[in-house]
């Protein structure tokens, strides 16, 4: 069974309580998350731990959040504290600020490489996956912090992947 996610934000008792209602088995289940596993609450880092060895295995698949563009931008020194502060979460800042410095490294990587949409066949043909929109006026995943706003061409990336195939 296929299943979607959105905007967990740090519920980590939440998170947990869903998987167990839908009997989620990694076997032979896939859950897609649409982004926004941190901030709002402090378990974002908990959870990302937790569906980390899912993701690596296949079971879960993970898009990434503007939520994990303000954690990617932190790591990679583009963000300071005090903005990802105002738009996310303090605890969540703190959290990610007092990790040893493989960790830091590790948690960059995966957001990193996490993709920004993915496509999948459903009863309805051709599904995809985004955390933002995308449309006439809107072919963009906007990241609204004031800071250098980073545009990422959702259309141009799509009609691409299709070229190639």
């Amino acid at each position: 069974m296929k299943y979607l996610i959105s905007d967990i934000h740090g519920d980590k008792k939440g998170f947990l309580k869903l998987l167990k209602k839908i009997d989620f088995d990694k076997d032979k289940d896939c859950l897609y998350i649409l982004g926004d596993i941190f901030d709002r609450n402090v378990y974002g880092y908990d959870i990302y731990k937790y569906i980390r060895p899912y993701v690596e295995q296949g079971s879960m698949v993970m898009i990434k959040g503007n939520h994990e563009h303000y954690a990617q931008r932190f790591l990679q020194g583009d963000l300071d504290e005090n903005l990802w502060s105002e738009l996310g979460d303090p605890e969540t800042v703190r959290r990610v600020k007092a990790l040893p410095d493989e960790e830091k490294r590790e948690l960059e990587t995966f957001i990193l490489d996490l993709p920004h949409y993915v496509e999948i066949e459903t009863k309805y043909g051709k599904t995809l996956l985004i955390h933002s929109s995308i449309g006439e006026e809107k072919n963009y995943v906007f990241y609204t912090d004031d800071d250098g706003n980073e545009k990422i061409d959702i259309k141009k990336s799509i009609d691409k992947s299709i070229e190639d195939d």
